[in-house]
């Protein structure tokens, strides 16, 4: 089933990407996880894959790929700290099959294919070799989001997205999946308040 939410004025699908910045202003721990940030290169350096009902949504943080509820329609990483142990600001939603020309079906099967990818991922431990984006026994953010699209046969690591030939072959991934890249080659749109 595909759900649709809102958070921060953005609308969101199932399958919908959530660009988040490391770190917020509530606190010195969250201060710590911007200053982790830095160490990602780009305006974005962490993804989440918005599944639904409501603020349902999938990572794959340092204690592994995990779900978790946002509440209400604004983003409010305080919120779930003690279940997150992260903080991170929304700043903005990526849309990886606006342009394709999909059918409704073809769209809503993806969407459909891509949540329920990343759910059997659930438990998974973190990916901390950034160079290996094939392996599906761990994942880090990004190539999570990307594995589940290229199953598929979207590739997220193409500027503009694409629709891949060969959905299964692992020939021509990238070498780094950066949580930029997912914003930067998807339509997308930003939060309005932020800097």
């Amino acid at each position: 089933m595909i759900y649709t939410h809102s958070f921060n004025g953005l609308t969101v699908q199932t399958g919908d990407i959530l660009c988040m910045r490391n770190g917020t202003s509530y606190n010195w721990f969250s201060r710590l996880w911007e200053m982790i940030g830095y160490l990602v290169p780009g305006r974005v350096d962490h993804t989440i894959l918005y599944v639904g009902p409501g603020g349902r949504c999938i990572e794959a943080i340092t204690k592994g790929v995990s779900e978790f509820v946002m509440p209400g329609h604004s983003w409010n990483a305080d919120k779930l700290a003690a279940k997150r142990l992260y903080y991170d600001t929304l700043v903005g939603v990526a849309y990886p099959l606006q342009g394709l020309g999909l059918s409704d079906q073809e769209e809503d099967r993806i969407r459909t294919g891509v949540a329920d990818y990343c759910l059997a991922q659930v438990g998974k431990p973190y990916n901390a070799n950034f160079l290996n984006t094939v392996t599906d026994e761990a994942f880090y953010c990004s190539q999570l989001i990307y594995l589940a699209y290229r199953s598929f046969g979207i590739d997220l690591g193409a500027c503009p997205v694409q629709l891949s030939t060969e959905p299964d072959s692992t020939q021509g991934n990238p070498l780094l999946i950066l949580p930029t890249t997912l914003m930067a080659n998807c339509a997308h749109r930003l939060v309005h308040t932020h800097k």
